[in-house]
């Protein structure tokens, strides 16, 4: 299982943001990287299904309460789910599911923990859109859109209201910025960028000036 206490995981001197189990420097990232739970005891993973045989697409996601040492499955059906995200109250789970019928467009659904109704779908898109965090107030998701380049944006969409379009955050030509969150009062956020030339951690007050 993934330690959501460890901070630190390199391969060689780069920190490989792209799934769970790959960690990066400072609380912003777990938060960021590791679906966060309101509870200590209760938290999404991502495991693979029977047909994954490819090591890094995970089939299906699962629900892991620790106090209890017992799992449930989430998802369910040949699709492949990524990047689990809690509401702030716990309540839902947000995140991205790969179309069936083409793997290079996704969803981003949501589903309440409690199993008791089935996801609902919030943006069908071309290419890979994947929740990383929501606003304070439960209203809106975070999460990063893939360019046909390979490059990401930060965007956001409604957490409430299926088929809103996508709205930028962060868009900036031949870079990444990817994996953002918000600060628990609203005011600031955190992403990863590889301006530099290798990936690090960036915040910024949110909105910006004139935001």
């Amino acid at each position: 299982a993934h330690d959501p206490r460890t901070l630190w995981t390199l391969l060689g001197d780069i920190a490989h943001t792209g799934h769970s189990d790959h960690r990066a420097a400072g609380q912003a990232t777990l938060d960021a990287i590791y679906p966060r739970s309101p509870s200590p005891n209760f938290y999404a993973e991502q495991l693979g299904g029977d047909d994954a045989s490819k090591p890094w697409y995970p089939r299906e996601l699962w629900l892991f309460d620790t106090a209890r040492d017992a799992q449930s499955r989430f998802t369910f059906g040949p699709k492949s789910e990524n990047t689990p995200v809690f509401s702030p109250d716990g309540k839902e789970i947000a995140y991205q599911e790969q179309n069936p019928t083409n793997p290079n467009d996704s969803f981003v659904m949501v589903r309440g923990t409690d199993g008791t109704e089935e996801a609902r779908a919030l943006v069908s898109a071309h290419g890979s859109v994947l929740p990383s965090g929501w606003s304070p107030d439960g209203t809106a998701i975070l999460a990063s859109k893939q360019r046909p380049s390979g490059d990401w944006d930060l965007v956001s969409l409604d957490a409430k209201t299926p088929n809103s379009p996508l709205r930028s955050i962060l868009e900036r030509e031949k870079q990444s910025d990817m994996f953002s969150i918000r600060s628990s009062d609203g005011k600031w956020i955190a992403w990863f960028s590889d301006e530099s030339g290798r990936i690090e951690l960036w915040a910024s007050q949110f909105p910006g000036p004139g935001g």
